[in-house]
């Protein structure tokens, strides 16, 4: 004799009108809240604004190169753009952070001659000497100079004590404001 295989009723449920309006209505209200966060990241990333817009701030502050004298060794530069930092749990503190650019070198060159060497070799990149203040360590040199957007940079360099070798260890320092919400110092 031959059994023929019983096949069960479909545990699919059918695909009533109700279950396709609940569906269509969740998959509304998912697109709504996907559309809202994206709207809310956009409003604020526009409202930050651009810090350094086409890098203009960060190769204008490069120029501080020009304060190191020819055959110095050990340079050391670095940089960096604007970051967007705010105080922990304090309302109203979030900003973008200056932009800052720095080199570091050794130089066996008494601390007056490095000075004056640097002294002019900034001033025709177009920083404008501001003052000098003697240190224990040596001379901090200040200079500043008037960017694109109006804002005024700074630069100092910095003497370290001299080695045992006579050698001394120098940084230049620029720092411009960002062109966009500053953040608040902490």
């Amino acid at each position: 004799m031959i059994t023929m295989p019983v096949v069960a009723a479909s545990t699919v449920p059918a695909w009533t009108p109700k279950l396709v309006r609940r569906w269509i209505i969740a998959l509304v209200c998912l697109g709504a809240v996907v559309v809202a966060v994206l709207g809310v990241r956009l409003r604020d990333a526009d409202s930050r604004g651009t810090p350094d817009p086409g890098g203009r701030t960060l190769a204008s502050l490069r120029t501080a190169e020009r304060g190191v004298p020819a055959g110095v060794s050990a340079i050391r530069p670095r940089g960096r753009e604007p970051q967007w930092d705010a105080c922990d749990g304090e309302s109203g503190s979030a900003g973008w952070t200056p932009a800052f650019y720095s080199v570091a070198f050794r130089s066996q060159l008494a601390a007056e001659d490095v000075a004056g060497v640097s002294t002019q070799q900034l001033q025709r990149a177009g920083w404008v000497f501001r003052d000098q203040i003697d240190g224990p360590t040596g001379p901090t040199l200040r200079f500043a100079r008037t960017l694109p957007d109006g804002d005024v940079a700074s630069l100092e360099l910095t003497a370290a004590a001299p080695d045992q070798d006579g050698s001394r260890l120098w940084q230049v320092t620029a720092s411009a404001p960002p062109e966009a919400v500053r953040s608040s110092s902490c």
